[in-house]
């Protein structure tokens, strides 16, 4: 038992860690109760009474409450310069880069005065005397009523900036509520201990989801509620009763809120209360809602608003960005509603940062990885070269996780002369986050550091419920020394003394480059290394420092959306909303356009279904239940299970859309289950909607399947433009796409090409994309096709640096002297769009990575693309170069940058 004789207290202590963090102790008749570790606390360590503040004799060991936590380099005293030392000298064959990123000063203002008296003193309890220039422009801004937009760096403290003047209006009206949006669950549990530490009550919690925020001793607790897919049902009835801040993801809002505004629940609640009363919705990592998944949240806010109006409420909206080139524009397309103000003046404190790149060195002939896979050619009879499988695909680079597994375990963790440091690794892909993770466990045990290999973990949104917080807990009181992780924590989570961060490849983006590497170097310097692929975007970056230096210090990409592109509106706005009031009416224009509303009424017969207050509500027929439509699937609603098969048994173990089935689920593709265990794909069934798949297999590599598309021009949505004897255009394309051939990406960095055994018949869509038309004089004596295919990879390679997009959310083609640029989903949202419309900035930048790269007739660092192995025997590196010459000597390239 813990007792505190000086205030007699029993019940609430605060145990202070070796480490200088803290954490709440709280005595129950059924024993010890202790909060996850955070925070900072300047006393010894030990325990100390939570009423008086006087230190407590206690026993941990008896208690069970000794700090098993391994010890690591506290961000204050992380030297940035001899990490960065460190880690170059574990692969000096590397070709290495450095950029300093100096600290920035942080600037202050005075809190508004007229913030509830409530709110000023919880500001002052938790020593926030004054705010960020930002935080207090934005509080003032929407204090003042106005719809605001804040776009800042990573760590800038955004989140205060739309939760002061929420906490004020529900404090001075206590029939108000607020939705807070966030695009992850771990975001919402973040933001749900960030409201937390405004209270008094050092134990708020009424069930796992909810929370009575009490800002002041006097004032009204206000229930703070999560509402998400791990929300139990008991939980959700709370919500519902008593919620006023309800923290929530857009998948909820579309499915479970707004699918059942209507509905009154048998325990006697219903979301009108909340609907009724919806003072503010807050959009926070606003950046993240882009491209297709984008432009159908854009149709759930429609849809939001539209509700709210039928309740008789008329929410102001609060969003928060990283910094990207539109933040006005992006929340004026994802709201449809005008106008926003902008605060964009980070004045927050960037602490020094040293930034590497780090660029792998060749595979030698007699790498381990190279000779097995010659080994595994010569043993089943295929030593030569053949075109199916050229020799080449095993002397790239060496991989990039193969550096990455290194820099983490034999520099960050177990390097010589000081503890771990805490660090944080960015893959692309679910998969590779599994692999990193499982690969730098397997070196720390060659390293005989067990004691190191518990304390490394991925992360990746796709987590159940009861992983996803036990992952979260322990990289916030440090248990985890070392996270991998796919984007989910690059946006808003707080983890304060992250030192390193390690990014396998480029993201595609520069503001998701900056949120990357902004994670690292919180609370004292940081250090971020940059690991290309072999891509020539990537490798293009690692050979200029001053390319990568003007692309930090260039303004960010524009986030591109579409809500009204007809197909994502038609399945997340029309069909959802037809639901929710009984139909849809002409006056719906206000919030889906009267283009796609008297489209979908053109259907529309006899007698409207109802009337209120004066407005018809017609329906029309639509297949399928429009609520169950995934938002995070907008390419299809058509899902696959895919069944592992054990004798007769079958098992489900995950799910595939039907957009990606094809690429991911041939025979015999490899595929990573639900934990980063690798099955082989045996067999697929369309009609019954099912893939089947054998395993765990033990295999050093995953596939990828390479599709092949033909492309046809349906219509011109624009009108050309003619420069000189070459054509610019804009329209539909009609695309057919199969998949033939795949390509073994193995662990090391080699790969094969293959061909498939079994694959999926064509997919045929129509989508939007730009095309160009080249004259034929513009060739000179160089092969056209062979220039065309290198400059079609230049153009796909160097979209993502000029749009705001997933690099696979563009895709490529040419055809003779016709080359296609375009969105690589059907419907289109218009991504290639604005590629066109930066079409001069799009030849300047395929230039400087063609010529700058040394090599004399084209390479993976230049002309040659991954996702190309049919495409890269024959390219003309020099025709692509003599092709972009006399484009950018035309005087009307640059007048393509109005067109529109």
């Amino acid at each position: 038992m813990i007792a505190c004789w000086d205030c007699r207290n029993l019940e609430a202590f605060v145990q202070v860690s070796p480490r200088g963090d803290a954490r709440q102790v709280t005595q129950l008749s059924s024993g010890l109760k202790p909060t996850e570790w955070g925070g900072s606390d300047a006393r010894e360590p030990g325990i100390f009474c939570a009423r008086c503040d006087k230190p407590v004799d206690a026993d941990l060991a008896e208690l069970g409450l000794v700090d098993d936590r391994v010890a690591f380099v506290s961000p204050d005293e992380f030297d940035a310069d001899a990490a960065a030392v460190e880690l170059m000298a574990l692969r000096p064959a590397a070709a290495w880069t450095r950029l300093d990123l100096p600290e920035r000063l942080p600037r202050f203002a005075d809190i508004p005065a007229d913030l509830h008296p409530d709110l000023l003193e919880s500001l002052r309890r938790t020593k926030r005397d004054r705010l960020f220039v930002h935080q207090a422009e934005a509080t003032q801004a929407a204090l003042d009523g106005g719809h605001v937009v804040q776009a800042t760096s990573a760590g800038s403290g955004k989140s205060l900036g739309f939760t002061l003047p929420v906490l004020d209006r529900l404090l001075r009206n206590p029939e108000a509520t607020a939705l807070f949006v966030f695009p992850l669950r771990a975001l919402a549990n973040d933001q749900m201990a960030a409201l937390e530490r405004f209270g008094v009550v050092s134990d708020p919690w009424v069930n796992a989801t909810s929370f009575d925020l009490r800002v002041a001793d006097a004032s009204t607790p206000i229930r703070v509620a999560r509402h998400d897919g791990s929300t139990q049902d008991h939980e959700r009835s709370e919500v519902r009763r008593a919620g006023r801040i309800i923290i929530t993801t857009p998948d909820s809002l579309h499915a479970a809120i707004l699918g059942n505004m209507n509905r009154s629940y048998k325990d006697g609640t219903s979301w009108r209360r909340i609907l009724h009363g919806l003072q503010f919705v807050v959009l926070d990592e606003l950046h993240t809602y882009q491209g297709v998944f984008g432009s159908g949240v854009g149709n759930v806010i429609r849809r939001l608003r539209r509700a709210c109006a039928r309740f008789d409420s008329v929410p102001q909206f609060l969003a928060a960005s990283a910094t990207i080139g539109n933040p006005v524009e992006l929340a004026e397309n994802l709201t449809g509603l005008s106008p926003f103000v902008l605060v964009d003046d980070d004045a927050s404190h960037r602490r020094r940062r040293v930034l590497l790149v780090c660029n792998p060195p060749s595979r030698v002939a007699d790498d381990p990885a190279t000779k097995a896979l010659k080994t595994k050619r010569a043993a089943s009879g295929s030593e030569q070269e053949s075109p199916e499988d050229p020799i080449d695909d095993l002397s790239g680079r060496i991989a990039p996780q193969t550096i990455a597994i290194d820099l983490l375990a034999k520099g960050a963790l177990a390097g010589q002369g000081h503890p771990p440091v805490r660090s944080i690794a960015f893959c692309r892909s679910r998969n590779a986050v599994f692999q990193l993770a499982q690969r730098t466990k397997s070196m720390l045990g060659e390293l005989h550091r067990d004691d190191l290999v518990a304390s490394v973990a991925p992360y990746a949104a796709t987590f159940l419920a009861d992983d996803r917080v036990e992952a979260e807990g322990k990289l916030r009181d440090g248990s985890t020394l070392a996270i991998t992780s796919t984007n989910a924590l690059e946006l808003g989570i707080d983890i304060s003394d992250l030192s390193i961060a390690i990014l396998v490849g480029y993201p595609g983006q520069i503001s998701s480059f900056r949120q990357r590497i902004g994670r690292a170097g919180r609370t004292g310097e940081g250090l971020a290394v940059l690991i290309v692929g072999d891509d020539p975007l990537q490798q293009y970056l690692a050979r200029d420092p001053d390319a990568l230096q003007a692309l930090l210090d260039a303004p960010p990409e524009s986030v591109v959306v579409n809500p009204e592109a007809p197909e994502v509106v038609r399945r997340y706005g029309l069909a959802p909303a037809q639901e929710e009031a009984d139909g849809i009416a002409f006056e719906d224009a206000e919030y889906f356009g009267e283009a796609a509303v008297h489209a979908w009424l053109a259907d529309a017969t006899g007698a409207p279904e109802v009337e209120r207050k004066g407005v018809a509500y017609w329906r029309v027929p639509w297949e399928g239940e429009p609520h169950r439509a995934a938002l995070r699937n907008a390419v299809s609603s058509k899902t696959y299970t895919v069944l592992h098969q054990t004798g007769k048994d079958f098992k489900p173990i995950g799910t595939l859309d039907e957009g990606t089935a094809p690429r991911d689920a041939f025979v015999p593709a490899i595929w990573s289950g639900p934990e980063g265990q690798l099955y082989r794909v045996t067999g697929f069934d369309q009609k019954a909607s099912e893939i089947y798949c054998e395993g765990p297999v033990n295999v050093q590599y995953l596939t990828r399947g390479m599709s092949v598309d033909h492309v046809e021009v349906v219509s011109d949505q624009l009108e050309p433009v003619h420069l000189g004897s070459s054509v610019i255009g804009y329209g539909e394309l009609a695309i057919n796409r199969q998949v033939f051939s795949y390509k073994e990406q193995h662990f090391s960095g080699a790969e094969q090409s293959r061909q498939v055994e079994r694959g999926w018949p064509p997919v045929e869509f129509v989508t939007d994309g730009m095309y160009v038309r080249i004259g034929e004089g513009l060739f000179g004596d160089h092969h056209r096709d062979d220039s065309m295919r290198a400059l079609e990879h230049l153009f796909l390679s160097v979209a993502p640096a000029l749009v705001a997009c997933d690099p696979y959310d563009l895709d490529s083609a040419s055809a003779g002297s016709s080359l296609f640029l375009y969105d690589s989903f059907g419907g289109g949202i218009g991504l290639s769009g604005a590629a066109a419309k930066r079409f001069g900035d799009l030849v300047d930048l395929a230039y400087e990575v063609v010529v700058t790269c040394p090599c004399e007739k084209g390479c993976p660092s230049c002309v040659m693309l991954s996702r190309r192995p049919d495409g890269n025997r024959s390219l003309s590196k020099d025709g692509a170069v003599a092709v972009l010459e006399a484009i950018r000597a035309m005087e009307g390239v640059r007048r393509l940058q109005s067109y529109k």
